[in-house]
């Protein structure tokens, strides 16, 4: 071999070389920017899912300072909830539970399955305040209420082995409710009358405004299944202790389907953890998990302390992004109200 076919052949193995090296080079940096993409993504969900869940918790927080009463196991809570008219609406996943007043005020982690959390929430907020004047000239103020529920229910699905999504939180927006006791002290009965014919008719009361028209009459504080917590105004403009007039027997307190949903997540591409997800997504960060069933209490927790005059309302709520083959992005936040007089 001559010194020109050396030459040649070392040429080649250097381009080979190159190549090579080339090669790598193009790997390695794709892998770079592949990574840096992903990362940059993880990111961006990452922050969409701590404004989604903070949204949340906001939601929640608003309708508990506007509410009149708040409902565990210990006052009829699980009673009202079973009247619920879920037909229009998601239904609640079969390990739906209230909280347990915890009377000592402390929020804590539970020892014990079963203690005091709940991963469902129900309460009765005002909706809003009529006066009306009848022909006797006399005036009557009426306050009208929503009762509201924040529930799990099982969507894309349901929960599956594996992944730590499957849960939406749904919202419950009840149909108005007027204030029973205060219908009750109207003693001239055509003047109740005329008040019950505004209520139901939804006629304009005495600042000029046309009402939702209200159907029902709730006696506050009061167990459901007693005859006469519940009552319906009829057309004749008298009060029924039964449901009548094409509503569902026995009672149940229908849906307003335009203020409810039946999920506040799925539809954003997120859910809420569910009990497959890792420790760190934060499930029963305060009850004890189960895995049996349906499961409790996936990621959302209600805890509800103190007395009466005061009541603390935790509230944990852990939602992660539908991102299927990729790391998902979460969100794990808590937050605490405080609320007198319930």
């Amino acid at each position: 071999m001559n010194s020109q076919e050396k030459q040649a052949g070392t040429t080649l193995i250097e381009i080979l070389i190159v190549v090579v090296i080339l090669v790598a080079l193009i790997i390695v940096t794709t892998g770079l920017v592949i990574s840096t993409s992903d990362a940059q993504r993880f990111s961006e969900r990452t922050k969409r899912a701590n404004e989604l869940n903070q949204e949340i918790l906001n939601d929640v927080r608003n309708e508990l300072m506007s509410a009149v009463s708040l409902f565990s196991t210990d006052n009829f809570g699980p009673a009202y909830a079973s009247i619920l008219d879920y037909s229009s609406s998601a239904t609640p996943i079969g390990s739906s539970a209230q909280a347990t007043l915890n009377t000592n005020g402390i929020i804590q982690k539970e020892a014990s399955s079963g203690a005091l959390t709940g991963n469902s929430l129900l309460l009765a907020r005002q909706e809003f305040t009529t006066e009306f004047q009848c022909l006797s000239s006399n005036s009557y103020r009426i306050d009208v209420y929503r009762l509201i529920e924040y529930y799990l229910t099982p969507a894309g699905g349901g929960p599956s082995q594996g992944t730590p999504f499957g849960l939406n939180l749904a919202k419950f927006v009840s149909e108005p409710l007027a204030d029973a006791g205060q219908i009750d002290a109207i003693l001239d009965p055509f003047d109740q009358a005329e008040v019950l014919a505004h209520l139901r008719t939804g006629s304009v009361n005495a600042f000029g405004d046309s009402i939702e028209p209200v159907q029902v009459v709730w006696k506050r504080g009061e167990d459901p299944a007693l005859v006469g917590t519940l009552r319906q105004i009829l057309t004749t403009d008298v009060l029924s202790d039964a449901p009548a007039e094409g509503r569902p027997s026995p009672w149940a307190i229908e849906l307003d389907v335009a203020r409810a949903s039946d999920g506040l997540l799925f539809y954003r591409r997120f859910s809420v953890v569910t009990n497959e997800a890792i420790a760190a997504m934060g499930v029963a960060r305060f009850a004890v998990r189960d895995t049996s069933g349906d499961g409790f209490p996936h990621g959302f927790e209600v805890q509800i302390a103190g007395t009466a005059a005061s009541r603390r309302i935790m509230l944990h709520s852990s939602i992660v992004a539908i991102d299927r083959g990729t790391l998902p992005a979460h969100s794990n936040l808590w937050a605490t109200i405080f609320l007198k007089g319930m």
